[in-house]
């Protein structure tokens, strides 16, 4: 990607439907969310930015794998010569999803909240944690370029240490920390 700030990216939020409704989400995010943007006019979008000197798209949302035509949206960032990323939940990360993500993502990030017990706290499921871990082997075996956002909050600052050491188990290729910002839920 070259060095620190030659990046452009452009963030775009399909939709906010999202198979979680987490404590922390920044955007409102939640199953009962069902709006989406027409993929028309996010190809638009991408090819006007790319027209401005974007080089990087950054799909998240609420949950881009429930966004039906995210691979035509992907396809096309590439085609505008934009690299792709996508930041997802990972409980959704099927094969068939990582199939539609396969050849069309550059970095595909997952979000971590910590242990397991907090990771499901924060994410208002108890499953959630399980759910991510036992996909990863598949994102592993596809070949995709992974790895985790860690949202840093009071409750967790304690668990950094943890976090960076299942990164590298899981063969994670970075580690984002975001602190948590004051804004959504």
């Amino acid at each position: 990607m070259g060095a620190t700030g030659a990046a452009r990216i452009v963030q775009i939020h399909p939709t906010r439907k999202c198979n979680l409704s987490c404590l922390h989400c920044y955007s409102q995010s939640s199953p009962r969310e069902r709006g989406a943007l027409e993929i028309d006019l996010l190809c638009e979008a991408v090819s006007a930015a790319a027209a401005e000197g974007y080089n990087t798209v950054s799909l998240s949302g609420g949950e881009p794998l429930l966004y039906a035509p995210l691979r035509e949206l992907l396809q096309h960032a590439r085609g505008c010569g934009m690299r792709t990323t996508v930041t997802t939940n990972g409980m959704l990360l099927t094969a068939r999803n990582i199939e539609r993500l396969r050849d069309t993502v550059d970095v595909l990030a997952i979000s971590i909240d910590g242990v397991p017990a907090s990771h499901n706290r924060m994410r208002g499921n108890a499953l959630a944690f399980d759910a991510m871990q036992s996909r990863l082997a598949a994102v592993r075996a596809a070949g995709l370029n992974f790895g985790f956002i860690f949202t840093l909050t009071q409750h967790n600052l304690d668990e950094l240490d943890w976090v960076k050491e299942f990164a590298v188990t899981e063969g994670a290729q970075l580690l984002q920390i975001h602190p948590l910002e004051e804004v959504g839920n």
